[in-house]
């Protein structure tokens, strides 16, 4: 079998001792005879079908009969296998073969884009109408705050129909099942969105896909702006849910694919950070036409100014290279490669290298397997992936964040707020959100998934419950009934901030690469078929429960839940490299359970010890 990998640290290998540098601290030589290559199968995070092998290397000192870790490879290297098979293979080889494959490579890199770049010339290649800047870094940073704009119209959406609710059933003559369905219609058409999204991808790519879902989006709000009737008005949601559901993921997969992957995780979660600020515009938007006539229709048919920024946008930005290159536009993927990294360093030559290796090898052994999403139900590593992931979309969706969002305008109504005074109110929910999530921004890539997951979901049980007895208060101690909504809202919100950029997050780093836009496609749909039941149901579900019931009982239990979850069996994946990932779900649930709690006691343990040192 081929290895192709490469150095992107310092070996030290000096001829004349045979000596290896032991770690780049402590610089501890010792003599040794060979090498050994353990390579472990696993699939790259990003979003491109690519299968990659992370590299360890062993030092074997013969005299000491014992190996030592030299070195792990951050990097990805490419493997071309034939084998279905996970695990541990090893293969020996001499210091002098390392260096030697280390040349090849760099040689066959540099061959690629030299050739490419010629058969660019010759075609006389341009990338039109694309938006260019010199500095490279700040145009992926623009590409993501772009394409990102789709996750501001969800939180638009969800926003403007709570507030457009006050004042819309009684206009358009709605009963209140019809009331449901219309705020309800959004997620509910977001599910067909993300049923559609893998093949839209597949056919489109990501670039035109998000271009569609504004089409849908933009005539939707055209339709909601102007329903005279409860027909016109289910129409225009199903068609804005449409686009949300879409936009839900193909946006994630564009920026991953477009993005190095320093940055991957921070820039994926900016489409959470735009959900927030986009709840945020939209109470604005509610308050600033609140008391104006025909208020509603000014309310949802807002957002028709953030689609048509995200559609012209898009149409400036370049398609995903790793698609191009899927669908065999080596010239084309090549030309927005050198648009969003150039090829000027080493490291940008061999990932393209890698990039044109592994999804040509992908594609040829894919093509006769056309049922590769059973995969989730065949391989326990997929299922355990699908699990972890659909779990946090469960706990963010089943401890009432809809519920809270889709209604805070009704619900502040309930507690004794004026519907004008109730519109304003629902900024501070908004903003507490979108604070958690801005604070999440900083932290995920810094203390890890499971530091932002357990003290968040916490504070979501814990707010949810403060919500639920507030509805307890005396009617006649109203400012004391808004002082504790307003004050548990506020507490879980900032919650609810950090913890639901988890569940973007952790698709794009838990799934397989050739299981990507199925692991997507599950997650988006689930998001929004859960938010569709909430939303749908809360109003019988509140005259059946009581709103205390509601909150208290049915979300915290579910918020209790997603606690001891996020204990027990949420993996922490910050840091790890992608053979590290790959081992962590080739692990049994128990396993699974025993590190995490491991983990935990070994943290009190570090706090108890600082505390008595001081």
């Amino acid at each position: 079998m081929r290895l192709l990998f490469h150095w992107t640290k310092k070996i030290s290998l000096p001829d004349e001792q045979k000596r290896w540098a032991f770690s780049e601290q402590l610089r501890q030589p010792f003599p040794r005879d060979k090498l050994t290559l353990s390579v472990k199968r696993i699939r790259s995070k990003t979003a491109a079908p690519q299968i990659h092998y992370s590299l360890v290397l062993k030092a074997i000192t013969m005299s000491e009969k014992s190996s030592k870790h030299i070195y792990q490879s951050d990097d990805l290297i490419s493997k071309a296998v034939h084998d279905e098979e996970t695990g541990a293979k090893e293969y020996t080889l001499e210091r002098e073969d390392i260096v030697e494959k280390n040349d090849q490579y760099r040689m066959e890199a540099q061959a690629l884009v030299d050739e490419l770049q010629q058969e660019q010339e010759r075609q006389g290649y341009r990338l039109r109408f694309v938006i260019s800047l010199r500095n490279k870094e700040y145009f992926t940073i623009l590409l993501a705050a772009l394409a990102s704009i789709g996750g501001m119209l969800l939180g638009l959406d969800m926003s403007t129909i709570s507030g457009a609710n006050l004042y819309m059933p009684e206009d358009i003559h709605l009963t209140s099942k019809q009331d449901s369905l219309v705020v309800s219609g959004a997620p509910l058409g977001a599910v067909f969105g993300a049923f559609i999204m893998p093949a839209t991808n597949e056919l489109l790519g990501r670039k035109w896909a998000i271009i569609v879902a504004c089409f849908f989006y933009t005539a939707g709000a055209i339709l909601e702006a102007a329903a005279g009737d409860y027909g016109v008005m289910i129409s225009g949601r199903l068609l804005v849910g449409a686009g949300v559901g879409l936009a839900g993921g193909s946006v994630p997969c564009y920026v991953a694919e477009c993005c190095p992957k320093s940055w991957r995780g921070r820039l994926n979660s900016l489409y959470q950070f735009n959900i927030a600020l986009g709840e945020v515009f939209g109470y604005v938007v509610n308050a600033i036409f609140v008391d104006v006539s025909g208020n509603w229709r000014f309310m949802l048919g807002s957002s028709l100014l953030w689609s048509t920024i995200l559609m012209l946008g898009m149409l400036g930005l370049p398609e995903s290279p790793r698609w191009l290159m899927k669908k065999g536009k080596r010239v084309q993927s090549f030309a927005v490669w050198r648009h969003l990294r150039g090829v000027e360093t080493e490291d940008s030559k061999l990932e393209f290298l890698f990039l044109e290796r592994v999804i040509s090898e992908e594609r040829e052994r894919n093509r006769h397997n056309r049922f590769i999403w059973l995969d989730f139900v065949r391989k326990p590593r997929c299922f355990k992936a699908l699990v972890v992931a659909i779990a946090i979309e469960i706990f963010v969706q089943f401890s009432g964040t809809n519920g809270l969002v889709y209604y805070m305008s009704t619900l502040m109504e309930e507690t004794g707020f004026t519907p004008e005074h109730a519109v304003y109110m629902s900024l501070v929910g908004g903003g507490a959100l979108l604070l958690g999530t801005i604070y999440a921004l900083f932290i995920v890539d810094k203390v890890g998934r499971r530091m932002v997951a357990i003290p968040n979901i916490t504070i979501i049980f814990l707010g949810v419950i403060w919500v639920g007895f507030s509805f307890l208060t005396p009617k006649d101690k109203v400012r004391t009934m808004q002082g504790a909504y307003i004050s548990g809202v506020i507490f879980y919100e900032l919650g609810m901030g950090p913890f639901s950029v988890l569940s973007w997050v952790t698709p794009a780093e838990v799934f397989p690469t050739y299981l990507r836009s199925y692991g997507m496609m599950a997650c988006d749909g689930a998001v929004f078929l859960f938010a569709w039941i909430i939303t749908y149901n809360f109003t019988g579900m509140r005259k059946a429960m009581t709103s205390t019931g509601l909150f208290t009982g049915f979300y915290g239990g579910i918020a209790l839940l997603g606690v001891v979850f996020c204990i027990i069996y949420f993996p922490e994946t910050k840091g790890k490299t992608l053979e590290e990932i790959d081992e962590l779900f080739q692990k049994s649930w128990s396993e699974i359970a025993k590190t995490n709690l491991q983990e935990i006691r070994r943290t009190f343990s570090d706090w108890f010890s600082s505390g008595k040192s001081e």
